[in-house]
């Protein structure tokens, strides 16, 4: 062809054309994007072309829409790592321009290629359940989930003693199997009725032998749960059986404290962060199997923590400082912090991806934040929403409507509608145990 090859930025990676065939993007050292000619199907360089990135792309990938473009970043797997796994930009239909608006994760897996799969139609979420850890009742809070109004309503048999002292509480993301962390230093193991919610031990349950239980994230495929034991100095992770629910050892890494607060695990299942007195500190999951990534300073008593859904940032309720922080993941340290209540002891991010919230214990109740998802930064919205009594943990539900929060003091839980803007309404409050402490909820999609 005439023309042909045409100029572009470094060696061609990865190509892809729009769906309706007037445009092409090549991956390279930067993102080559051209107009195609209708006629000779010789190309031409769009304006703008081409666009810079932080390391090379070795895949391009556009939505069938025709709307997106997903490069494929190939970065380093150095600590030094700064490139994200994948860049998305905006496509301008009109002219084939390309516009960034979004980075997703830094774990140094070098992104080879995406794709992208369709459905007949959008993928419909229901909220069913949610349990709460009652730290001083011994016993755990069962309740169905109104999907039209979010309210709770207790289940037949709830509460549910449990002698070995529940006080942390996860669930896989299926929903089929729920574990709680236990004062005497056990884990228990839960399988869940699909159709009343009501929780049965699995056989062999609790788990024992920890020196303690100070965190506990299941990933997002379902396949395992990760156990932060800090008077081992331990993170650790069990394979989930499928059928049982059961729990079996698969990797051990060393956490460099006994001070270890809290642990989360980021929506890829690639990074878990574990919080201490004085530090931040990431590994590397690879299906499961654990290895430390990064370490960096801690400030004002962090206590909590939590991710946002594009993998990009890490929050940190600051519990002396009354403060949460906004850390970029893994290697790019502290971005930008925002002032909270008093005594902020826990931290979410809703599942679209724009606000964050935090429980504040010392005054009752919820700080909201809208999330600039290019900078990290937090900008309060509105004030603080009344909950209850020395709030102290948060979930969503799987739909992104609804907010729940545990209030230590009152012995509540308080239901809130998550509002466009990301602002609360109350839904109310449900009776749980004496000293609730923790909460999650559970769902099905389809």
């Amino acid at each position: 062809m005439a023309g042909s090859p045409f100029a572009g930025s470094g060696a061609g990676n990865g190509i892809a054309i729009d769906p309706t065939g007037h445009f092409a993007y090549v991956a390279s050292a930067g993102i080559n994007a051209y107009i195609i000619n209708q006629s000779t199907g010789a190309l031409t360089a769009i304006s703008g072309s081409p666009y810079t990135i932080p390391a090379a792309a070795n895949g391009v990938t556009v939505d069938p829409t025709g709307k997106f473009l997903y490069a494929s970043i190939f970065g380093n797997t150095s600590t030094a790592q700064t490139a994200p796994d994948v860049i998305t930009y905006s496509i301008n239909t009109a002219s084939g321009a390309l516009t960034q608006i979004a980075t997703q994760g830094v774990d140094g897996n070098q992104g080879e290629n995406l794709a992208i799969s369709t459905g007949t139609k959008a993928v419909s979420y229901t909220s069913k359940f949610a349990y709460v850890a009652n730290q001083g009742s011994d016993d755990i809070s069962e309740y169905a989930i109104n999907g039209a109004s979010g309210a709770l309503t207790a289940i037949s048999g709830s509460p549910l003693a449990d002698k070995n002292g529940p006080y942390l509480i996860v669930a896989m993301p299926s929903g089929a199997f729920v574990y709680t962390g236990n004062a005497n230093h056990s884990i228990s193991e839960y399988s869940v009725n699909a159709s009343t919610g009501a929780l049965s031990l699995v056989r062999g349950s609790p788990i024992n032998g920890f020196g303690s239980v100070n965190g506990l994230a299941t990933d997002p495929a379902n396949g395992y749960l990760l156990v932060l034991d800090s008077s081992k100095q331990e993170l650790s992770s069990y394979t989930i059986n499928s059928s049982t629910g059961a729990l079996m050892l698969l990797s051990r890494s060393a956490v460099p404290t006994t001070t270890a607060q809290a642990l989360a695990l980021d929506p890829t299942g690639t990074i878990a962060i574990v919080t201490s007195l004085t530090e931040v500190d990431y590994y590397a999951v690879d299906n499961g199997s654990l290895a430390p990534l990064k370490s960096q300073s801690g400030r004002n008593f962090p206590i909590e923590v939590a991710t946002d859904q594009s993998s990009q940032y890490v929050f940190v309720a600051e519990n002396t400082g009354n403060t949460v922080a906004t850390y970029a993941m893994p290697f790019g340290g502290l971005l930008s912090s925002a002032t909270t209540g008093n005594n902020p002891r826990a931290v979410v991010a809703e599942s679209s991806g724009k606000f964050v919230y935090v429980a504040n214990s010392g005054d009752g109740t919820i700080s909201v934040y809208s999330l600039n998802i290019a900078t990290g930064a937090l900008t309060e919205v509105g004030t603080a929403v009344p909950a209850g009594a020395g709030t102290n943990a948060l979930t969503t539900s799987n739909d992104g409507k609804y907010l729940y929060a545990t209030n230590n003091t009152a012995g509540t839980v308080s239901g809130f509608a998550i509002n466009v803007n990301g602002s609360l309404t109350s839904l109310g409050t449900a009776i749980a145990g004496s000293f609730p402490t923790s909460l999650v909820t559970t769902g099905g999609n389809r």
